[in-house]
Formats: C-alpha cells, structure tokens, sequence
C-alpha cells in the first residue's frame, strides 16, 4: 500500500467487473468439485459486481478504480472445539465428519488492486481468503447456490458497509 493511501481522498470510486480465475492448487485440494466451485465464484462474481456497480464517491479528487478476481472458494470443517476431544465427542465429530453431515466452513479467495487512473499506479493491493461461515454439508453438496446465498448476502452488505465507512 502506497503511503498515505486513502480511499476518502479519492472523488470517484469504480469498480471494474470482478473476474474469476480459479487456482489450480484450490481447484485440486478443495472438498468442493471444480464444476461447484466454478458455479459458486460466478454467483459471488455477480453478487459482488451488482452491489458495487454503481461506485463510490469520495472527499477528494481523481478517480480510482478497483480491479478484483476470485480465485477460488473451499470448505473444510471447523476447528475442534476443547470439547470435542474427549473420547466420546470425538468419535461422534469424526462419524459426522466421515457421515458428510457435519457443517463446513466456507471461505472464498479474492485478491483486489486499486489503481489511481491519472497515474495508472497500483496505490493498493491485496490477497485475502473471507470466511464466509458454516454451511450444511448437504445442502452445499446438493444446491450449492442456495446453500451460501444468504451468508453471501451478509457478507457483500459487510463490504459495502465497510467501504463507506472508509471514504468519511
């Protein structure tokens, strides 16, 4: 991040559509199928490109323009609590587990740059994976799309509210 970044000290905000390029290494090491997580990103990719389509304005002057991509979505379990380790807990954790029935934390990988248009400078870039939250097993197995539809919805309004927050 270039020193004395601020988004607030931009006047326009855009948003260049996100784009998907899924990693080889999360398509290959993902409880998901690729076809699944391919179905997933660009239903992210759309929520996203919907809820910031119309860009932000800033305090200040110039444009910036933010550029993002998916790389990839994973679920995997949820740590074991203290709990679970006793014996008996964890036998049934790990039966649940192998069962298909224990719920699985979904987490998506983005990675995003902002780029000041009179310069064409990289001011700002980031890799980051977001935990999404937990999502039953079958219903992500089954129908993906309706499965992570709310928590996704949750999430995007987290962003949004997160990014205005930046630019007072």
């Amino acid at each position: 991040m270039e020193p004395g970044f601020a988004l607030k000290n931009y006047g326009r905000i855009i948003f260049a559509p996100v784009q998907v390029h899924l990693s080889q290494k999360l398509l290959d090491h993902s409880t998901l199928e690729a076809s699944q997580q391919e179905e997933l990103t660009a239903f992210i990719a759309d929520r996203l490109n919907s809820a910031f389509s119309k860009g932000f304005k800033g305090q200040g002057t110039g444009d910036l323009k933010i550029r993002s991509a998916l790389s990839g979505v994973s679920s995997s379990s949820e740590e074991l609590e203290v709990y679970q380790y006793l014996p008996v807990t964890l036998a049934v954790t790990a039966a649940m587990e192998v069962g298909g029935v224990r719920d699985k934390d979904l987490v998506i990988f983005f990675e995003v740059e902002a780029v000041d248009q009179a310069t064409g400078k990289v001011v700002a870039a980031r890799v980051r994976g977001a935990d999404l939250g937990q999502v039953g097993t079958n219903r992500l197995k089954n129908d993906p799309v309706n499965a992570i539809e709310p928590l996704l919805e949750k999430w995007v309004d987290s962003l949004v509210d997160q990014f205005s927050k930046n630019l007072q």
